[in-house]
C-alpha cells in the first residue's frame, strides 16, 4: 500500500472543484437542447422504457427512475412535472394530490397514493426516438442505456419555468408561452426578425410591461419583471383569483396580517383563503367607506401581490453553463434541431438503402426460383450462404436474407410485390435525399413542426401584459391611512362596552350594563383606557367600526390584543383637561392629561402602585365631588383646589386618615 502525503488545502480545492463540476451538471442547471434537468430528464426517460402511457403507482415510476437517478427519491421532482399551475403544458398527467404551485403549505400525498403517466405532450413533443437521432450513454452502474438529451421537437428550455442552485451557479428560467415561440420562430425564417418574447406563466396574473427589462431578458438573459395577481372588487371585498407565479396563497395573506398588526393596513377587517373546487380566491374584506381601488393599489405595494420575477437563464451548452439571451437561446436551438432531423433523415435513407439493396438481393433468387431452392434445400448450413453469393453474384447480407425466405414466399407473386416495394422505397429515398439536401426545405419542416405540436398543446397567453397609467403610478397610497373625518357620537358603558354611531341614538345594551360616558367627537379622534393592571391603551376612533343598529358594541378587552384585567376608566384627550385620580386610601391627585399623550399603543405604569385604585375620572372644568368614607362624615372638595402634577404616579393630597372611599360623586359648580 502506497501512502501519498498532500497538503489538506489541495485535497479540500480538488475535492470541492469536483464537487462543483458535479452539481452543476448532473443536479441543478437544465440543458439548452432539451431543456431538462438530469432528474427531470431521467423521470422521462425511465417512463418511457416502462411504457407509462396509462395510470401506474408514482412509487414505482420513483422505483424505476432510481435505476438512473442514484440520488434520494425523484418523487418531488416528478409532483412539480406534474402540476398544472406550475407549467401550462405538463410532462405527466397526476391521479391523486399533487398539491399545487401557488401553496406552500399544503403538501402533497405520498408517491403509494398518487398514481402518474406520461402526458400526450410529452410523447409527440420529447418522447419519439424515430431513429438513432440522439446519443446514449450508460447509467451509473452501465448497466442500461438512457439518451443523453431527448430529442425534443419545441424549445422546452424557454416553455417551461424553473430555476436551480448550483455551488457559486444558479439559474432561472421564465416559461414563455409555446404559441408566441412558434410564431416568433416562423417570423424568424421568413423575415429575419427576432421579435421579443415576454414571460407567460401557468399561474396567469398580470405583468407589468417594462420593455427596457423585457429586452435585456431577450437580449442578455437576466432582467427581472413585476407580476400582479389579478382581482376583482365587489362592495367592501376584493377577490384575488390570480397570483404571481414567483409568490403563494399564504405569503400574501401573512403578510396583510403583518401590515395589519402593525397599523399599516387597519382598513382590512379580515383575510381569507377560500380556494377549492372552483379554483383560486382569496377574500379580503375592507371597512365601510374604505377607497377599494387605493386600498387594491396598497395591497399590490405593500405585499406580494406584486412580485418581481428575477431571470437568469443560465444553461448547459457544450458542457459549460453559461447565461444566455432568450435569441442567443433559440439561434443554438434550431441549429441543434436541424441537426436532430437530419440526423433522424440520414438514419431513415440508411434503413431504406438497407431494404432496397435486400430487395435487390431477392430480386436475383426470384429469377430463378428453382435453382434458388435446390441450392437451400441441398446445402448444408455453412455453405448455403457462399453457394448463394456464388451463383447469384450477391454480398453476404443479401445472400443471408435470402436464406431467410420463406418457401410460400418463393413465387413470382411475391417476386412482383418486392419488385414494386423496391420502386416504393427508392422513391422515397429519392426524397428524402433532396430533402436532406434543401436547407429551405428543412427549415420549413421544423417550422411546421413547432407550430402543429403549439397549435395542439398550447395555450393563448395567460399571463396579460398591462400597462400601468400614470395616475396609478403617482398614486400617493399613503392617503390611505388618512382618516376620513366625520362627527360620530361614542357612548361607553359601565361594563366596557363602546359604541360608535353617527348620531346620538338609542343603542341595544347588555343586562344590567349602562352608558357612563356620552362624548359627541370626531371619527379622526383618539380613546385613550385604563385597564385594572396599571396600563393605558390607545384605541383610534376610526379602527372602530360603525356599530350596526341593534347589535351590541365593541367590548374594549377583546378589542386589546394586551388588555389586562377590566376597564378601570376611558377618556378623550381632545376634550379632557386633567384626570382626577382618588385611590382608596381617600388620596386625590389631579394630573395633567398631558402626561398620558403617547403614540405608543400601551403605556404600562400609567398609574401609582402604592395604593389601591378606586376611580379614576375625566374632567374638562374643575367641578366639586363628595367623597363618602366607610366611616365619618362626608368630604366635600373642590378640584379647583388641587395642585396640578404632571407625575402620572402623583399621591396628590390626602383627604382622611384611617378610612377608605366608598363612593365619589361629580357635580359642577358655577
Amino acid at each position: 500500500m502506497v501512502v501519498q502525503k498532500r497538503e489538506m488545502n489541495e485535497v479540500f480545492n480538488e475535492n470541492m472543484m469536483n464537487y462543483s463540476a458535479y452539481v452543476l451538471l448532473n443536479r441543478a442547471i437544465p440543458s439548452l437542447e432539451d431543456g431538462q434537468k438530469p432528474v427531470t430528464r431521467r423521470i422521462l426517460w425511465a417512463m418511457h422504457e416502462m411504457k407509462a402511457t396509462k395510470f401506474a403507482k408514482s412509487a414505482d415510476v420513483v422505483g424505476r427512475v432510481m435505476q438512473y437517478h442514484p440520488h434520494g427519491s425523484s418523487y418531488d421532482a416528478l409532483v412539480h412535472m406534474v402540476q398544472g399551475d406550475n407549467h401550462m403544458t405538463p410532462y405527466l398527467v397526476g391521479k391523486g394530490n399533487f398539491s399545487s404551485h401557488t401553496t406552500r403549505d399544503l403538501g402533497y400525498a405520498a408517491d403509494r397514493y398518487t398514481e402518474v403517466k406520461l402526458s400526450p405532450f410529452a410523447m409527440e413533443s420529447a418522447l419519439d426516438f424515430d431513429g438513432n437521432i440522439v446519443d446514449f450513454k450508460k447509467n451509473y452502474n452501465g448497466r442500461l442505456d438512457i439518451a443523453e438529451v431527448l430529442p425534443v421537437k419545441v424549445p422546452t428550455i424557454l416553455t417551461h419555468s424553473q430555476s436551480g442552485i448550483g455551488v457559486g451557479y444558479s439559474s432561472s428560467i421564465p416559461s414563455f408561452n409555446l404559441r408566441e415561440v412558434a410564431q416568433a420562430i416562423r417570423t424568424y425564417f421568413e423575415k429575419g426578425e427576432k421579435t421579443a418574447l415576454y414571460p407567460d406563466f401557468a399561474t396567469k396574473g398580470l405583468l407589468v410591461n417594462n420593455t427596457e427589462e423585457v429586452h435585456k431578458m431577450n437580449g442578455q438573459g437576466v432582467g427581472k419583471v413585476a407580476l400582479r395577481g389579478r382581482a376583482t372588487i365587489e362592495k367592501n371585498t376584493i377577490y384575488i383569483h390570480e397570483i404571481p407565479y414567483s409568490t403563494t396563497r399564504e405569503a400574501i395573506i401573512e403578510k396583510v396580517v403583518d401590515l395589519y398588526k402593525k397599523g399599516k393596513m387597519k382598513e382590512v377587517t379580515e383575510i381569507k383563503d377560500l380556494v377549492g373546487l372552483d379554483g383560486m380566491r382569496i377574500k379580503v374584506q375592507a371597512r365601510r367607506g374604505t377607497d377599494m381601488e387605493l386600498l387594491l393599489e396598497k395591497l399590490y405595494r405593500m405585499t406580494p401581490l406584486e412580485s418581481n420575477y428575477s431571470a437568469n437563464m443560465n444553461v448547459l451548452h457544450e458542457g459549460l453553463p453559461k447565461v444566455y439571451g432568450v435569441w442567443d437561446i433559440l439561434d443554438r436551438w434550431l441549429t441543434w434541431r436541424i441537426s436532430v432531423i437530419k440526423r433522424s433523415v440520414a438514419s431513415n435513407i440508411e434503413k431504406l438503402a438497407n431494404k432496397i439493396h435486400i430487395l435487390k438481393g431477392y430480386e436475383q433468387a426470384l429469377l430463378e426460383i428453382e435453382k434458388t431452392i435446390d441450392i437451400i434445400r441441398n446445402s448444408t448450413k455453412t455453405n448455403m450462404i457462399k453457394r448463394l453469393m456464388d451463383e447469384f453474384k450477391v454480398d453476404e447480407m443479401q445472400a443471408i436474407e435470402i436464406g431467410r425466405m420463406q418457401l410460400r414466399n418463393l413465387n413470382p407473386t411475391y417476386m412482383k410485390e418486392r419488385i414494386d416495394k423496391r420502386k416504393e422505397y427508392e422513391l422515397e429515398l429519392s426524397k428524402l435525399q433532396v430533402f436532406i439536401e434543401d436547407v429551405n426545405a428543412v427549415n420549413e419542416h421544423m417550422v411546421s413542426e413547432i407550430e402543429g405540436i403549439a397549435a395542439k398543446y398550447g395555450n393563448d397567453r395567460q399571463t396579460e401584459i398591462i400597462e400601468l397609467s400614470k395616475e396609478v403610478i403617482n398614486l400617493d397610497i399613503n392617503k390611505l391611512d388618512e382618516v376620513k373625518d366625520f362627527d360620530v357620537c361614542v357612548k361607553i358603558t359601565r361594563d366596557g362596552y363602546v359604541y360608535k354611531t353617527l348620531t346620538d341614538q338609542d343603542v341595544l345594551l347588555k343586562p344590567n350594563d349602562e352608558i357612563v360616558s356620552i362624548f359627541n367627537v370626531k371619527n379622526s379622534w383618539s380613546l385613550y383606557a385604563f385597564d385594572s393592571n396599571r396600563n393605558l391603551h390607545l384605541i383610534k376612533l376610526d379602527s372602530i367600526d360603525i356599530t350596526r343598529k341593534g347589535s351590541i358594541g365593541n367590548y374594549i378587552p377583546t378589542m386589546i390584543k394586551r388588555f389586562e384585567g377590566e376597564v378601570v376608566s376611558t377618556f378623550m384627550p381632545a376634550i379632557t383637561k386633567e384626570l382626577i385620580i382618588i385611590y382608596k386610601n381617600s388620596n386625590v391627585a389631579k394630573i395633567d392629561v398631558a402626561s398620558y399623550l403617547s403614540s405608543r399603543s400601551i403605556m404600562k405604569n400609567a398609574y401609582s402602585e402604592k395604593e389601591e385604585i378606586f376611580s379614576i375620572s375625566p374632567i374638562d372644568k374643575d367641578k366639586e365631588l363628595v367623597i363618602s368614607f366607610n366611616k365619618g362624615k362626608d368630604k366635600l372638595l373642590k378640584t379647583k383646589d388641587l395642585r396640578v402634577t404632571k407625575s402620572k404616579k402623583g399621591m396628590g393630597i390626602r383627604v382622611k386618615k384611617d378610612v377608605e372611599i366608598v363612593k365619589v360623586k361629580f357635580k359642577t359648580f358655577d
